[in-house]
């Protein structure tokens, strides 16, 4: 099954709470084609993959939000 069936890697990406698949290809150091190959031949990898990314750019989020409180 291609991931396309569910709307295409980017829109997974989105989905998930990221900019795009390019934010994720920068976050993980892969290729956006790379990505892509991920989500439609290993699907489960790719949804390890976004659910990583999101908990990283959390982590990233909250660190700007705690330095800015006085």
């Amino acid at each position: 099954m291609k991931s396309y069936d569910n709307g295409g890697p980017s829109r997974q990406a989105k989905e998930h709470g990221l900019k795009s698949l390019s934010q994720v290809s920068k976050m993980v150091t892969k290729s956006t084609q790379t990505l892509n190959n991920w989500a439609n031949d290993n699907p489960g990898l790719f949804e390890i993959v976004l659910l990583g990314a999101k908990a990283k750019m959390e982590k990233l989020e909250n660190a700007r939000s705690t330095a800015r409180k006085p």
